[in-house]
């Protein structure tokens, strides 16, 4: 469910106040459409945008939050998605690549790697 804008700016600036009371950065997660003025409303830090590559919204959130995005891409997708996004922004934020389940580093279907 999406809240509207003027509800999720309300809401996310007084998670986001709390957490910067405690000296703790706060994160905007998989909404690609935040505008500005939202973002800077609500005084979130950073964006953490999993699948920005597959579902071609990345540009939505370093237009909005610079190089201040953690991008995630799963291994469901394969590691296509990974590779180009390494290419087109891995030296401008930070990009993972991870299997879905978070598995352990002893798992023999973990997934890992960071560009």
């Amino acid at each position: 469910m999406r809240c509207r804008d003027d509800e999720c700016a309300a809401a996310g600036g007084c998670c986001c106040r709390q957490a910067h009371a405690h000296h703790l950065a706060f994160t905007q997660k998989n909404l690609a459409g935040v505008t500005s003025r939202e973002r800077e409303r609500a005084g979130f830090d950073f964006a953490v945008a999993e699948e920005c590559q597959v579902y071609s919204e990345c540009r939505a959130y370093t237009s909005i939050y610079g190089r201040h995005v953690i991008e995630i891409e799963y291994d469901d997708n394969g590691i296509r998605a990974f590779g180009r996004a390494c290419n087109l922004r891995g030296d401008a934020i930070s990009v993972v690549f991870r299997d879905r389940q978070l598995r352990r580093p002893s798992h023999r279907q973990y997934e890992y790697a960071a560009c």
